[in-house]
């Protein structure tokens, strides 16, 4: 249950005009996982993280760098966790709209520090942190994301089987290749194309099929 408290302290959100929003979309999505996360409990995947195996941990947050956390891998098996509360009082406390990241990867960031109790993360990867396992980088990012083109790069069998040893989910970071210049296709021995043939086949078959109408 919300007590009028809690209410009073994220009803501002009901006031926002999305017009006047500079990333709204981005903030809503932001804000959105958190609430469902907290209201049902769960994993939450950005859609641009392919699972590459069943993730048998729960209650984590997963950094891309020790000073760089993320909101696109979260979860917490059970409803009302106080963390994510946490996260959505400092998402209504600290709301900010022209700064990228701000109610997301950054707000994780903030919280997790005060979670721990400290301002030096680094320590905690790899551990628990009252209860919050903070994961290690390659479980969801094998691949840093500044260097997010090297998915359209061709990989041998035995650099992927090393370099993704670790990893439960890839993300790929589509928005940074949202000018689609970087493309998979069939045939092409691209890291991409091993990730569609072995965890997205449904997908594959779309891009063969694509490809062979276009030849």
């Amino acid at each position: 249950m919300i007590d009028n408290e809690q209410n009073s302290s994220l009803s501002f959100i009901l006031q926002v005009n999305p017009k006047k929003e500079k990333y709204w979309t981005h903030i809503l999505a932001d804000g959105c996982r958190l609430a469902l996360i907290w209201k049902y409990g769960g994993i939450y995947l950005d859609t641009d993280i392919i699972s590459l195996r069943f993730m048998p941990f729960h209650n984590f947050t997963c950094p891309q760098s020790p000073d760089l956390f993320s909101n696109e891998a979260i979860s917490f098996h059970y409803k009302h966790h106080s963390f994510l509360w946490n996260c959505m009082e400092d998402f209504a406390a600290h709301y900010s709209v022209g700064i990228w990241g701000h109610q997301g990867p950054q707000l994780i960031l903030r919280v997790v520090k005060r979670w721990c109790n400290t301002s030096k993360l680094a320590t905690f990867i790899g551990n628990q942190c009252n209860g919050i396992s903070i994961r290690i980088t390659n479980r969801f990012y094998p691949v840093p994301y500044p260097a997010w083109e090297r998915y359209y790069a061709p990989w041998n069998k035995e650099h992927i089987e090393q370099a993704f040893s670790d990893t439960y989910g890839a993300l790929v970071c589509n928005f940074m290749n949202n000018d689609k210049k970087r493309k998979v296709v069939a045939g092409s021995g691209l890291l991409m194309e091993h990730l569609f043939q072995l965890h997205c086949p449904t997908t594959y078959k779309n891009l063969i099929q694509s490809s062979n109408s276009t030849a």
